[in-house]
């Protein structure tokens, strides 16, 4: 219940009834096929949007050091991204796991999904299911996104950890050695790890997909002296996702935004704006809000970030979901306490906050 797995042909060596071994290797293992190291939290199909001509480059502005924006023209491949991001401590089928079996789909399948919809076509349902999960995506795979996670799980076993010792002390023979502090310090390890399964299990949430697969979606035409940008916060949306006034807003290229709402009202007052006026909205909600990293398809609103970027930025959904759970620690350690002292109960609380 406390043990760290480090075995990474773990649930792939199976019994047969016979009495033999079947054993399954997964396919990287033995076709010399590397784990990813470039872990993309803008997938390429995204930034791909900006280049002017396929195959062509778009506009990086950061902050490499101090608070001045620089440009760099880069390939949307070579850009939007962290080597080893969704990586934890230890060998890297966790991280083939989340980049290549999680968000290599999602991305796939939106990447399709928005195909349909720049051609003006309807998505299918499983199109708009796969949008949906794209965009709560981006709501939470971000560099900081992921940093707070692992924050976030890490202080919740400190939190939690102390108050497991006397089911600890009630499991433990008379005479065995006092492991608790071991034991505890490597379930703390293994926090990067449950941090980004929390992080897909928050990406695959139900209630969320379908509310936002409810709204309706359209795509608005921009045309206007100049450009829309995007960023690493690229996504724009309603503190709550499930009031009839919820909407969200997403760039899908210099011309493009993509609007979901429940509220249709809302989309034809967006529609009614001029195109300089939307724009600017939309370019501000990027730019103010994002971490590092903006994109465009040129240089020439670099005055515009560099008095804008980071400056305006909002409470994002992890973080939210970090006060919530801080707001949560009294009710779970009094829970906690009131659980009877019997062995197999500190199991039961191991798989409670994993």
């Amino acid at each position: 219940m406390w043990h760290v797995s480090l075995n990474p042909f773990e649930g792939v060596i199976r019994p047969r009834p016979c009495g033999t071994l079947c054993i399954r290797l997964d396919p990287r293992y033995y076709s010399g096929m590397q784990v990813p190291l470039k872990h993309h939290f803008l997938p390429v199909f995204y930034l791909k949007q900006w280049a002017e001509r396929p195959g062509g480059m778009i506009t990086e502005f950061c902050k490499p050091y101090g608070n001045q924006v620089k440009t760099r023209r880069k390939h949307p491949e070579g850009t939007g991204y962290i080597k080893r991001l969704y990586a934890a401590e230890g060998p890297d089928d966790l991280a083939y796991e989340i980049e290549s079996d999680f968000f290599s789909p999602v991305d796939s399948q939106a990447a399709d999904a928005l195909w349909v919809m720049l051609g003006k076509g309807n998505p299918s349902q499983s199109q708009r299911a796969a949008w949906a999960k794209f965009l709560v995506s981006l709501m939470c795979r971000m560099p900081e996104d992921v940093r707070l996670s692992k924050d976030m799980i890490a202080e919740l076993a400190r939190s939690i950890l102390p108050s497991l010792r006397p089911f600890y002390e009630a499991s433990r023979s008379e005479g065995d050695t006092d492991r608790f502090d071991e034991l505890s310090a490597s379930f703390e390890a293994a926090s990067p790890s449950r941090a980004l399964r929390h992080l897909k299990r928050m990406i695959s949430h139900e209630k969320l997909l379908s509310g936002i697969q409810a709204m309706t979606w359209d795509i608005l035409p921009v045309q206007g002296a100049r450009r829309l940008l995007t960023s690493d916060r690229p996504i724009t949306y309603t503190n709550v996702l499930g009031h009839a006034d919820s909407h969200l807003v997403l760039p899908v290229g210099p011309h493009r935004l993509f609007v979901a709402a429940f509220d249709v009202s809302f989309i034809r007052r967006l529609r009614s704006r001029k195109a300089d006026e939307l724009i600017t909205l939309a370019n501000r909600a990027a730019v103010e809000q994002a971490d590092k990293y903006v994109f465009g398809s040129d240089n020439e609103q670099l005055r515009f970030v560099q008095n804008r970027m980071g400056q305006g930025k909002s409470s994002q959904l992890v973080e939210r979901m970090i006060t919530l759970q801080r707001e949560r620690y009294p009710a779970m350690l009094e829970a906690i306490s009131r659980v009877p002292l019997e062995p197999h109960m500190l199991g039961v609380l191991d798989r409670s906050i994993a």
